[in-house]
């Protein structure tokens, strides 16, 4: 401390015994849900013009059947437009909230032109590094992974799902990706909080009830994202 304000630096004093004991009860982590819960949880879902509403329409229904509080985010307030032509309301915009007020978010799949704009979004980027700052839960589906690359891609050990037509899931520290989403078991994948889920709504909601992920702080990569 001495040394990043420019004073003296003392030398180490040979009557303090320094240890390597914590106190408990003192951290979140000491304290684990006996059952595995995200109720209670809050999910943005952040869209851009071009989105699936498909999938919007699924995760939030599913979400709320969770005991989960969904609520989208986008660009502006007035309605954005899907792929398919019809229209979401924002529940929020981008400048009017910020990724500490939610658990998780997931940037919905959409077209290349909405993957694109919300990467050359500077306040998308922001809420992206913030967020993983903060050791939340991050997931992006199909052209949507390219936002997350663009945030987070130069960190070590945060690896991203590559093949557009898999829906093999990969979970890198809570940054969860998947090239497509099997909507086959989609229900019972979004009721299930479990470990061992393979799906990506399984790995995100058993993500959401771990509620951090602190190993991005002892990995040391959290401080080496500017946001």
């Amino acid at each position: 401390m001495a040394q990043n304000v420019g004073g003296a630096i003392p030398s180490p004093a040979t009557n303090i015994k320094y240890h390597d004991e914590r106190a408990s009860l003192l951290s979140q982590a000491e304290f684990p849900a006996k059952i595995p819960t995200i109720k209670g949880r809050r999910v943005a879902i952040i869209i851009r013009d071009g989105f699936d509403a498909t999938f919007v329409n699924a995760v939030k229904t599913a979400l709320t059947a969770a005991g989960v509080v969904p609520m989208v985010i986008g660009p502006r307030r007035r309605p954005g437009k899907s792929s398919a032509g019809g229209e979401e309301q924002p529940d929020h915009h981008f400048e009017a909230q910020r990724s500490t007020m939610f658990d998780a978010f997931i940037i919905a799949p959409g077209t290349e032109e909405q993957a694109q704009s919300l990467a050359s979004s500077g306040r998308v980027i922001h809420w992206i590094r913030e967020a993983f700052a903060h050791c939340k839960v991050i997931a992006a589906l199909g052209p949507s992974i390219s936002v997350l690359q663009a945030a987070l891609g130069s960190l070590p050990n945060v690896t991203f799902a590559s093949d557009q037509s898999s829906t093999d899931v990969v979970n890198s520290l809570g940054v969860i990706t998947a090239g497509q989403y099997g909507a086959a078991g989609a229900k019972v994948d979004f009721a299930s909080v479990a470990s061992e889920s393979k799906g990506f709504a399984g790995q995100f909601d058993y993500s959401m009830s771990r509620h951090r992920w602190y190993e991005r702080e002892t990995q040391g990569l959290t401080k080496q994202v500017a946001f």
